[in-house]
């Protein structure tokens, strides 16, 4: 019976392989674990070595294949610690070959494999402090009219409101005129001979006719009467000198305002 134990044996073979020499800490290997030997075959399923149960952790990728005389199961495993060869090893293999009563134990070679990482120093001085939690980012503007909408908006309305009440004004304005200036107030400012002169043309324009030239008459010539003692006084002023008061020039402007249309 041990001879027979050692035969079967001898003719088992098991291999485990990967496509991969090297991986990142963070990412997982694609491993294949092959049973070859007389049918009918049964494998336990093995599990890690002591050795690489620290440093892998292994999950079956989906159950095992059986064909005849071979056995075939497909595992996912993530590295734990970084290292320029990490050893990743299984358990002896216990299989049943060729009807076999008593399982026979058969040895895995294992892999060795490169892990690395950007972490540089994993120590405990080397973490980073706590910190707080992160202000959540400001909420977006609810939708609508953007500010420049909104300034153009003001702008035209603002517009619109001035011309309305442009409009009104000149409305009124064209209801209720101003009173007509008064042409006379303007000679109150002038000198004595000059406001005399000035005046004087005012009454003669006034009483111009055909009939009556009364600017190219002299005063003596002119008619008697209001418009004639006026300019009497007036012709004082121009030609004799005498001074006029305010109440004076108050009292000629008047007269004049009394004889009608000045123009």
């Amino acid at each position: 019976m041990i001879l027979l134990a050692l035969l079967l044996t001898s003719d088992i073979r098991v291999s485990l392989t990967t496509v991969a020499t090297s991986t990142r800490l963070a990412d997982p290997v694609r491993l294949t674990l092959t049973v070859e030997g007389p049918a009918p075959l049964r494998v336990d399923d093995p599990g890690l070595d002591p050795e690489s149960v620290g440093v892998w952790k292994l999950t079956p990728d989906g159950p095992a294949a059986v064909d005849g005389g071979r056995w075939v199961r497909r595992y996912t495993a993530d590295p734990f610690v970084p290292g320029e060869a990490v050893k990743l090893g299984f358990d002896r293999v216990r299989v049943w070959a060729g009807g076999a009563a008593e399982p026979a134990g058969v040895a895995v070679t294992p892999l060795t494999l490169r892990v690395t990482t950007g972490v540089t120093d994993a120590s405990v001085a080397a973490a980073r402090p706590t910190t707080g939690p992160e202000d959540l980012p400001d909420e977006p503007p609810a939708p609508g009219l953007g500010r420049g909408v909104w300034d153009r908006v003001v702008l035209a309305v603002t517009l619109v409101t001035v011309v309305v009440l442009i409009t009104q004004a000149s409305r009124l304005r064209r209801r209720h005129p101003p009173p007509p200036a008064d042409p006379l107030a303007e000679l109150d400012a002038l000198p004595d001979a000059d406001f005399a002169h000035r005046l004087s043309e005012v009454v003669r324009g006034r009483l111009h006719t055909d009939a009556l030239p009364a600017r190219r008459l002299t005063t003596p010539e002119l008619p008697p009467g209001p418009a004639r003692e006026l300019l009497d006084r007036l012709d004082a002023v121009r030609f004799g000198g005498s001074p006029l008061t305010a109440a004076d020039r108050a009292g000629m402007l008047e007269a004049v305002r009394q004889v009608g249309d000045t123009r």
